[in-house]
């Protein structure tokens, strides 16, 4: 890389959240007009434009939006009304700013066709921009904000102590007519980070006659110089117009501080320590000069404001740290699990109860701050929805407008967190799912009329936390699901009998869309028809430990449930017995523990046991059996424990040999000739160095067919 590859990759980043900002900004300025929108926008295209400019080699992205920069400006002040048109154009750059930002990563640098893959919508914007003028608009002229007085103060304390061979060219400059500005350029410190380049403002001035750079009261040394941080100040005085200054520093404007330079602010002595407050002098000096200083224009106040939140305390850490910190974590709660092992072996085998009270009391302690450090390693990790429902108003847009359907998307509890794996991993199955609403659930606007509907169709998004778990749901108002359909089709492809399926209840019936190589569309395109969509996402939620369940009513639309952990690194477990293994439950899908249970509770259903639970008869099941631990899957002792399970909304019963504890452990996943065995989600090692299998139970349940 041609550049240093920490600012490459800070500028990825950076430019990647900018991105994103403006696609969802721009989506939503569709449904209605916001100034502040606009505003927010403009700031997000301009700070693309501004780093990608500290990189000649990324000239392609500079270039790109530097055209599109230009036309939202004229959006935000008035000049154009944004339609969608505007809106696909600049969406579309976004796309390709991505894309070279994919290839930035990887070879380090923008691809040889870049200039040319952009040149159609650089021409576009050009166009929109001179549209129904005979010559390119001229640069947008930005109001100068008036300066303060204490910036106003120190730009004349400066000038007299300008050399006296270069006061007097001046001075001979003024004499003849020529009309010269003094400017103090102050940038922000944190100017960098805004996208703005001070220096290369500077070298766009076209006639210096005069310039200083103050570098602040005191040096800064070694250790506390910070490369990234603008401390210094410019002084200048210059030929150019107050037109072109405007429009060169207009994105600055609040740092910039600009008056017509007269002879008698040349011969005004007064030295510059004495000009701290310069409110006097301001005051003395504005009767002898005329300002042309206009109100701020809108959207600066926003700016400021949007500056300063930026200087808040954030501290940005690369992933793979983070990564490593809750591995770390993971590993002190596996040594800090021994403790309870060597407090039994102290009292059991070395009889030494004193010591064995001194671990236990030890690791009261030690659990304490291990639990604090575990919830601030989860928290680290933890996401909003909305990173993964992000990208739905765009797919929604894209996908309906090919399809010639209307259709509102509505997102609900976006604020919603979970580990950043599980949010990564629920992105993909919700593409299917959508895609899939969108093609087969919400019907045509001709359809939804005849049916008494309104044109447009909706897909509701919604997330929000459910004991130690995230619930997701997907529900549309299109047409439902037809269970006699669904039979049809099972039955034509052979995933079940034609006797099964007909006494099948029809939510049974329901869940076969998501049977493998299943699919009712009529013909394959690049939405659907494969019959790998719904398949894909109940193995993929299944694979971290989640479930999903589908609701719906014929002609009224569909509701698709998806359940998923919180994290998929750390989890609670039940801790069970049964035969010489050790097995772990999942604690989030545990309703309660029952001991000491005689088999006179036991009730057979048609030919299935069934357990009465407070009044409810729920199914009864062996772990024995289900693991094919035992050949009798109804193998009850007369005296047994169970614990009742919540699996896939469904109350059920499961039958142990004992309980041990509850205890929090690191879960990883199965490898080698264990990864494909779908009766467990992962393993993890106990304080006694044993290994332990946990149990996904969605699948040792079903195990009973």
């Amino acid at each position: 890389m041609a550049s240093d590859s920490s600012l490459i990759i800070q500028f990825i980043a950076e430019t990647r959240d900018n991105l994103e900002d403006a696609a969802r900004g721009l989506l939503k300025l569709e449904n209605a007009a916001d100034q502040e929108l606009i505003n927010s926008i403009f700031r997000n295209i301009h700070t693309i434009k501004g780093t990608s400019g500290i990189f000649p080699e990324f000239k392609a992205i500079t270039t790109l939006t530097h055209v599109a920069e230009d036309l939202m400006d004229q959006i935000r002040n008035g000049q154009m009304q944004l339609v969608a048109v505007h809106v696909d154009l600049f969406l579309n750059t976004l796309d390709l700013v991505g894309t070279w930002l994919d290839a930035i990563e990887v070879v380090g640098a923008v691809p040889l066709d870049a200039p040319a893959a952009s040149t159609p919508l650089r021409e576009r914007f050009l166009f929109f921009l001179n549209k129904d003028q005979e010559s390119p608009p001229a640069p947008p002229v930005a109001a100068t904000v008036a300066p303060d007085a204490a910036s106003k103060a120190a730009l004349y304390g400066w000038l007299p102590t300008i050399p006296e061979q270069n006061k007097q060219e001046i001075a001979r400059a003024l004499s003849a007519g020529e009309q010269l500005c003094a400017i103090r350029y102050a940038p922000d410190e944190n100017s960098f980070f805004f996208g703005d380049d001070p220096i290369n403002l500077l070298r766009q001035l076209q006639d210096i006659r005069h310039l200083e750079i103050l570098s602040g009261e005191e040096p800064e040394t070694v250790e506390s110089y910070d490369p990234f941080v603008c401390r210094l100040t410019f002084m200048a005085v210059v030929g150019d117009s107050r037109e072109s200054l405007a429009a060169l520093f207009g994105y600055v404007e609040d740092q910039l501080c600009l008056v017509d330079l007269k002879p008698e602010h040349l011969d005004r002595r007064k030295p510059r320590e004495a000009v701290s407050s310069g409110v006097d002098l301001v005051l003395s000096l504005a009767a002898a000069e005329e300002d042309h200083v206009q109100a701020p224009q809108q959207g600066v106040v926003a700016n400021q404001a949007h500056k300063k939140a930026v200087t808040a305390a954030v501290l940005k850490i690369d992933q793979a740290l983070i990564t490593r910190f809750v591995d770390l974590v993971g590993e002190i709660i596996i040594a800090k699990n021994t403790l309870p092992y060597l407090s039994r072996r102290a009292t059991e085998y070395y009889k030494v109860a004193p010591l064995a009270e001194e671990i236990a009391t030890t690791f009261g302690a030690i659990n304490q701050i291990v639990e604090n450090l575990q919830e601030i390693a989860l928290e680290m990790r933890m996401l909003p929805v909305s990173k993964a429902f992000d990208r739905f108003p765009r797919l929604v847009r894209d996908i309906s407008a090919k399809l010639g359907k209307k259709i509102n998307l509505v997102m609900e509890g976006e604020e919603t967190k979970a580990d950043k794996d599980v949010i990564e991993a629920l992105a993909e199955p919700l593409v299917h799912m959508v895609r899939n609403s969108l093609d087969h659930g919400i019907e045509t606007p001709e359809e939804r009329v005849a049916a008494g509907k309104s044109p447009d169709g909706t897909i509701r998004l919604t997330a929000c936390q459910d004991n130690s778990g995230i619930v997701v749901e997907i529900i549309d108002d299109g047409k439902g699901i037809d269970p006699d359909r669904i039979r049809s089709k099972a039955a034509e492809k052979g995933i079940a009998t034609t006797e099964a399926l007909a006494a099948m209840s029809d939510e049974a019936a329901i869940q076969l869309i998501m049977a493998p190589n299943f699919s009712t569309a009529e013909a394959i395109s690049d939405l659907s028809g494969r019959g790998v969509g719904m398949d894909v996402v109940n193995n993929m939620v299944q694979g971290f430990g989640g479930s999903v369940k589908i609701f719906s009513t014929k002609g009224l639309g569909s509701r698709i449930r998806l359940t998923l952990p919180l994290s998929m690194a750390i989890a609670k477990l039940l801790i069970v017995k049964q035969g010489y293994s050790t097995l772990g439950i999942p604690s989030a899908d545990i309703v309660e523990t029952l001991i000491d249970l005689p088999r006179s509770r036991v009730t057979t259903v048609a030919t299935s046991p069934g357990l009465e639970v407070r009044g409810n008869l729920l199914p009864l099941y062996t772990l024995s059996g289900q693991l094919a631990m035992n050949s009798k899957t109804d193998n009850v002792p007369d005296i047994f424990s169970a614990v009742v399970l919540n699996v896939r909304g469904e109350t059920v019963a499961l039958t142990v040999d004992s309980f041990c504890d509850i205890i929090d452990v690191v879960v990883k996943p199965l490898e080698g000739f264990m990864s494909g065995n779908r009766y467990y989600s992962g393993s993890t090692i106990l304080g006694d160095g044993t290994i332990m299998f946990v149990l996904n139970l969605p699948e040792v349940i079903n195990h009973a067919g």
